[in-house]
């Protein structure tokens, strides 16, 4: 069973590890890897807050600006007939190409 956290911008997933005994988790989404570790299911939540406040404290004592988990943007490709079809349908529904697939994904 995978467990989703948030804190912040930065999304965690977590799952019981057999091996160790422990919840293990990471932050998604990010070319820096933050993960966190708790023994118990209560403690998973303040287990990614340290780690997240960790790794904001670290990259200001780097003077490095700090990834986010989550940005709001994402690539996508497709065929190229689907996206004029999309298109089309954002232009008939009088929405940016962004705003319609936003209010797509939220409609689910």
């Amino acid at each position: 069973m995978k467990i989703e956290l948030k804190y912040k911008n930065y999304v965690g997933i977590a799952e019981w590890d057999d091996e160790v005994k422990a919840f293990h988790g990471s932050i998604i989404g990010m070319r820096d890897g933050i993960t966190f570790v708790a023994d118990k299911k209560e403690d998973l939540q303040q287990a990614l807050v340290d780690s997240v406040e960790d790794y904001i404290e670290f990259c200001k004592e780097t003077n490095k600006i700090p990834e986010k988990s989550c940005s709001g943007k994402f690539v996508l490709r497709i065929d190229p007939n689907v996206h004029a079809k999309i298109i089309a349908e954002a232009a008939y529904s009088g929405m940016s190409l962004n705003s319609y697939i936003e209010n797509k994904l939220n409609a689910k």
